[in-house]
């Protein structure tokens, strides 16, 4: 196994759940499970166990770049438009982001 991910790696989880169910998982199931993979998450940052919050971390990760590939987005690309926007933003003196006068807003349509 290749320490390196290829989101596509990602969508099988998708087309394992259509495999079982029959069909891709609606917007509320896909919503569902990303609840799920966030109490896991929460229940991992309680056990104050770093290894189990990376698995976890990596399960929502999943499921949440899965559901965009089984919709049928480029969701790399819009991944590092979104990285590129938020790097326009700024920091406040309280060290809170937000957009300034030199934020670019990313332009999701052509990645659907």
């Amino acid at each position: 196994m290749s320490d390196t991910f290829s989101l596509t790696e990602s969508g099988m989880v998708h087309q394992f759940f259509m495999a079982k169910m029959g069909h891709y998982p609606t917007s509320r199931e896909a919503l569902d499970r990303m609840f799920e993979e966030d109490d896991e998450f929460l229940g991992a940052l309680e056990d104050d166990n770093p290894a189990h919050e990376l698995k976890e971390l990596c399960d929502k990760i999943n499921t949440t770049i899965g559901y965009g590939l089984a919709r049928g987005w480029n969701v790399d690309g819009a991944f590092r438009a979104v990285h590129q926007s938020n790097m326009t933003k700024q920091f406040t003196p309280e060290g809170k982001v937000q957009k300034g006068e030199n934020y670019v807003e990313p332009d999701m349509e052509k990645y659907l």
